[in-house]
């Protein structure tokens, strides 16, 4: 079996390429999506912040009871 030296360096070079492009893009995906999750749990923390705040606020006016 005699293999083109030429043909197994292309051959292995575009795997190679390939995988690492992929592997990019993964990376990438991942990170905005990581982003967008702390976006969110960071607006929620604000949020849940907001709400005590002021249910403290309305019970030292004795609003709430």
């Amino acid at each position: 079996m005699n293999i083109n030296p030429q043909a197994l360096s292309t051959a292995i070079f575009l795997i190679g390429g390939t995988t690492l492009l992929l592997t990019i893009a993964w990376t990438v995906g991942h990170l905005i999506r990581l982003r967008r999750l702390n976006k969110r749990h960071e607006q929620a923390t604000i949020d849940m912040m907001a709400r005590k705040s002021t249910s403290v606020n309305l019970s030292d006016e004795g609003v709430v009871k």
